[in-house]
């Protein structure tokens, strides 16, 4: 018997098996959107550069979109955003009812914690060698849906060593409440490789 789920909007919905949460994300890049969009969610690319930029950006777009989804993510990079300003990016979009996930400084180390735990600070210049260890294939240069895709592909039966391994090193991959990735990926994730 399906159960019942309170989502983020605040609606019950039934748990059943062919009945997936409808999840609307908002990215900075072509990159998280074909990488999300393997999870079979919808995405809209916003912002660019700026966390704080990008929430704004979401937040406005979000009364254009005709469908109404269960959950609302934004998945944005600190990049080069002044401490301050991407504190109050995670905030407004909290009060504006997003789940965050923030990643310190860029998208490509969540794809690093799928194959090593990191245990000492590394620059973002240090994110491409280190992933073509692991993905030969890899060009940092290449910053298109395909490239998203590929690094789902090559990534997701790893999905949860990356979250222990981001888990433990709770400073640098995401910066915020594991709870809440472990919630998106749960929620994106198929049934198979999750338990409601």
């Amino acid at each position: 018997m399906a159960s019942l789920r309170k989502t983020q909007t605040g609606k019950s919905i039934r748990a059943g098996r062919n009945q997936k949460p409808r999840v609307l994300v908002f990215c900075e890049g072509e990159t998280e959107k074909g990488y999300f969009k393997e999870f079979k969610v919808r995405c809209i690319v916003c912002g660019k550069g700026n966390a704080l930029h990008t929430v704004q950006e979401a937040i406005a777009k979000k009364p254009a979109v005709k469908d109404r989804y269960d959950y609302y993510w934004i998945v944005f990079d600190k990049d080069d955003t002044p401490h301050q300003q991407y504190n109050d990016a995670i905030r407004l979009a909290k009060e504006q009812g997003f789940a965050t996930a923030a990643s310190n400084e860029a998208f490509e180390l969540w794809f690093l914690y799928h194959f090593i735990r990191i245990n000492r600070c590394l620059n973002r210049s240090d994110y491409p060698d280190l992933l073509k260890k692991y993905l030969h294939w890899y060009d940092e240069h290449d910053k298109g849906e395909e490239q998203g895709k590929k690094l789902y592909i090559a990534t997701h039966h790893l999905i949860h060593t990356a979250i222990s391994h981001a888990d433990v090193e709770r400073t640098s991959a995401f910066i915020f409440n594991n709870l809440e990735v472990l919630l998106l990926f749960q929620v994106i994730q198929p049934p198979k490789y999750f338990v409601y």
